[in-house]
């Protein structure tokens, strides 16, 4: 069961595959979209993050409403109760194109249900993180990618995984899914600092 944590929020730092979205140029030409993995959830998570290749690559950090990994301000004016699909501001959604879109807190948080799926912390190609096995047995991977605050090494790579949803806190934050060893659960942290993303489709 998904535990909410207020101690990560205070931190202060912390579809086919190989397609791209139409009319894609420069940076975007090279985005590799994921496969849909049906977990047996309300939604199919896609294999790996954006800005990856594979299952195991960390992929690009994102700020809120951030679809180029460079944002340099926290975006707190592009506040909104969800950018869930929204073009420009929605990364999975702007650079995957299609069907995919950044998950919200409630589907972060059923990903994160003890009662639905299982946790096993593992290593993949020598990159540590969980397979997060669903109800019918099929899994995904998502590894520790750590965070990061402005141009600064991630925070907690290899051992700590900050994943950023599409919906926001009344406090201005932004709903996010963590995980260390032996630890997982919805939560909510600061909207500027940089996160992977795991997208989601209905």
């Amino acid at each position: 069961m998904c535990l909410l944590a207020a101690a990560v929020a205070v931190l202060s730092s912390c579809g086919g595959s190989g397609s791209k979205p139409a009319g894609a140029s420069g940076d975007e030409a090279e985005v590799v979209v994921g496969n849909a993995v049906d977990l047996g959830l309300s939604v199919k998570w896609a294999d790996h993050n954006v800005g990856a290749a594979s299952p195991e690559e960390h992929g690009g950090y994102y700020k809120w409403a951030d679809i180029k990994g460079d944002l340099i301000s926290s975006s707190d004016d592009a506040s909104s109760d969800s950018i869930t699909g929204k073009i420009g501001m929605d990364v999975a959604a702007t650079k995957w194109g299609g069907k995919w879109r950044m998950p919200t807190a409630k589907e972060m948080e059923e990903l994160c249900d003890s009662k639905k799926c299982l946790w096993t912390w593992t290593i993949v190609n020598n990159i540590a993180g969980y397979k997060v096995t669903g109800p019918n047995g099929n899994s995904i991977f998502l590894p520790a990618a750590g965070c990061k605050q402005g141009e600064t090494t991630e925070k907690g790579f290899g051992k700590e995984g900050y994943y950023r949803g599409s919906t926001c806190t009344a406090k201005g934050n932004s709903e996010i899914m963590y995980f260390k060893m032996g630890v997982n659960y919805k939560s909510y942290h600061a909207k500027g600092v940089s996160m992977s993303v795991r997208p989601v489709q209905d």
